[in-house]
């Protein structure tokens, strides 16, 4: 009987690092004949590119954008789930609507990505830059057309101060574009894969496609845009993780060793 584990990646499955023991577990699992895989809010280059480059641990799929996109342990794209951002919407276009009121919100940076294509915009940097590693599309390309390599989106991703301003903002943003996309909380940032997509439903597409019943899937998570998967499948929250995500888990442990050893068991 084949299982799924699907785990988040931050302050999950990476815990300051992949643990030797962590690593082998998930040897030992996917030696048995079952399936190992990241849902994560990250984007390709910062999830399937960073895990196949670095090979710290060993996977059959990776999930990006919340589920929005799937890719296999070679990096093929199994379905991704996206929408128009050219479609018009009030006075411009999806996509700059989104951005601009994000911005509004925010006042920081938004990403907006398709499959392997990704472009961040930030309002003070208007002529484009870099933060870090990222590299800033420049403001004033937003009423040109930027857009036109961008014309479908799987998510786009903003930042706030705190946690409390970050549920306030995803409130809002689902309010007012709920009917194409998804805000979902995690910590201080805020993920927005496109509607329909959360992490629970990208595990249930992936077990459908892989003949494994839903029943033989687990999950593990620690932050608010884990819950859909933690309630819907067998859910094990971290014991890192924040309370919401541990009262709506099934399970409680240290570590993916610990999901691992929990999941054999049975």
């Amino acid at each position: 009987m084949k299982r799924i584990i699907a785990t988040d990646y931050d302050g999950t499955l990476n815990q300051g690092g992949i643990k030797p023991h962590v690593a082998e577990a998930i040897e030992r699992f996917r030696a048995a004949g079952n399936l190992f895989g990241v849902v994560t809010g990250r984007d390709v280059a910062g999830s399937y590119d960073v895990f196949a480059r670095e090979k710290t641990f060993s996977f059959d799929f990776v999930l990006p954008f919340n589920g929005a996109l799937a890719l296999d342990a070679q990096g093929n794209v199994l379905y991704n789930a996206s929408v128009r951002g050219d479609v018009p919407y009030g006075d411009t276009t999806l996509s700059r609507a989104l951005v601009r009121r994000i911005w509004e919100l925010t006042g920081v940076h938004c990403g907006i990505a398709f499959e392997n294509r990704r472009m961040d915009i930030h309002p003070d940097y208007p002529d484009g830059g870099k933060i870090g590693w990222t590299k800033l599309t420049p403001f004033s390309d937003l009423e040109r057309d930027v857009f036109g390599k961008m014309d479908r989106f799987c998510q786009l991703n903003t930042v706030c101060e705190t946690e409390e301003r970050a549920g306030e903002v995803t409130a809002i943003l689902q309010a007012e574009f709920g009917d194409y996309v998804n805000p979902l909380q995690n910590g201080i940032c805020i993920d927005i894969p496109v509607k329909g997509m959360d992490k629970g439903e990208a595990v249930a597409r992936y077990a459908a496609r892989m003949g494994v019943r839903e029943e033989d899937c687990w999950t593990a998570g620690d932050n608010y845009n884990d819950l859909a998967m933690l309630e819907r499948f067998h859910g094990c929250a971290m014991a890192n993780g924040v309370q919401a995500v541990k009262d709506a888990a099934e399970f409680v442990c240290r570590d993916i060793a610990d999901v691992v050893e929990l999941v054999m068991g049975k």
